[in-house]
């Protein structure tokens, strides 16, 4: 099990990254110590959604959602 706390995330530019890294730190060390992985949790204290050209708003934020299922379900099938 992993446990990571941020004290802020913007998570558009660097979660995706941050998660992978931590992904494969816990891997690594898992191997390591003959261990079965368990879960990986991430907080922060304060997280915020940016992009280049300004603030994301809610039908923004929506349709992010949105995709991410559609890829969540592709991926399954």
């Amino acid at each position: 099990m992993l446990t990571a706390l941020y004290r802020s995330h913007y998570y558009v530019q660097k979660t995706l990254g941050n998660l992978l890294g931590l992904a494969q730190l816990q891997g690594f060390v898992a191997n390591e110590t003959r261990l079965n992985i368990g879960p990986l949790i991430c907080h922060s204290t304060y997280a915020t959604l940016e992009r280049e050209t300004g603030e994301w708003g809610k039908s923004d934020i929506e349709k992010l959602v949105k995709n991410c299922h559609n890829v969540a379900e592709n991926k399954a099938a």
